[in-house]
């Protein structure tokens, strides 16, 4: 990896670029081949920096569901890594507690990964601001140093700050949405500003900004400082043992994480199927151990997708394809992937419709 200019007293957009960056170092699948062009801002003035030459580059955070493609990345690529952390006094926006969900199934089926006993989310709110580039196992810890409760649920994620926001990362029932007071962006026109939670318009796995071209540079978060001494040592016990079963059901080799989303409610009443996770359907089907060139089906968790040394997007496409197309026939729906791939303008693939 070659790195251009050098340190200054002053911001310099050439201090923050590099070339030729391996997807090795930017993904956890290590697919594809080099991000010709990647600017690495550290405050918010330097990533108006990069917008006000470069309006629309590809955002990437930690890379951890997202595929390159199989020739260089043509496209600028901005990877924010704001990294404050701060207790603030008051919130930036109007906060209101939300009350939407998730839509896994509650409970412990075959295939869904269980929470622990809820921890009681009793006592008064603290609100917290962490910087976008920070990685997101690091702000968990942090917050429950600060014996703060709620991103505890979110533990062993492979992603950043801005990232979990991004795509409004869940587990079990729960979203992120819940925890969040205020956003903030820099978007290329408009200069920095807050953006409240109620107008993110988050979703299971989708914000506002999959579409708004805003850039995400901070969250402010609202959380628990717990009525009882006892509800965070439950949810540091918690914390642990979330992460001794998620390393025990999901494999450590490169991998993006969860392929498929699971299954909303108006899936399940459509076709009469009370399973939520994708994963116990291709389980069903036998998909573990499948291959298609350097990337194969874990023996481990049928949800997820390893890739080997010679692994390649082409590889990684008709493998997924080809697991929508098994569902669809045994079962009759479409399973959605949840991870993105890339063309060479980080343009993402557009998944088969019909079969």
């Amino acid at each position: 990896m070659n790195w251009d200019g050098v340190m200054s007293n002053s911001s310099s957009i050439v201090a923050m670029r590099s070339t030729n960056v391996s997807a090795r170092v930017l993904t956890t699948t290590h697919i594809g081949a080099p991000v010709l062009d990647l600017y690495e801002p550290r405050t918010v003035a330097e990533v108006s920096e990069v917008l006000s030459q470069h309006p629309t580059p590809a955002i990437l955070g930690g890379g951890s569901n997202l595929i390159f493609p199989d020739s260089p990345l043509q496209r600028v690529v901005m990877r924010p890594r704001l990294a404050e952390f701060s207790v603030d006094e008051h919130a930036h926006t109007a906060f209101m507690p939300p009350t939407t969900t998730g839509r896994y199934t509650k409970g412990s089926e075959v295939g869904v990964l269980a929470l622990a006993d809820e921890v009681p989310m009793e006592g008064e709110f603290v609100f917290v601001t962490i910087g976008a580039g920070v990685p997101w196992g690091q702000a968990v810890q942090w917050t429950l140093q600060q014996g703060l409760l709620g991103l505890h649920r979110y533990a062993r994620i492979p992603c950043r700050v801005g990232g979990a926001v991004y795509n409004n990362i869940h587990a079990k029932e729960h979203l992120l949405a819940e925890h969040i007071a205020a956003v903030q962006v820099v978007h290329p026109e408009r200069g920095s500003y807050w953006v409240s939670a109620s107008e993110c318009s988050f979703g299971y796995d989708y914000s506002r900004f999959h579409v708004s071209g805003e850039t995400i540079t901070a969250v402010q978060f609202a959380l628990v400082h717990p009525n009882e001494d006892g509800h965070l040592v439950a949810a540091k016990e918690q914390y642990r043992l979330w992460g001794i079963e998620k390393a025990r059901v999901q494999p450590s080799e490169p991998n993006a994480g969860s392929v498929f989303q699971n299954l909303d409610t108006t899936i399940q009443e459509q076709h009469g199927v009370s399973m939520a996770a994708a994963g116990w359907y291709l389980d069903q089907l036998g998909a573990k151990g499948t291959k298609e060139g350097g990337v194969m089906v874990s023996e481990r968790h049928a949800n997820f997708i390893i890739a080997e040394e010679d692994a390649r997007q082409e590889d990684w496409i008709t493998l997924v394809e080809l697991l929508r197309k098994r569902v669809y026939e045994a079962y009759g729906f479409f399973l959605h992937p949840e991870v993105v791939c890339w063309d060479e303008q980080a343009t993402a693939h557009r998944w088969l419709s019909s079969f």
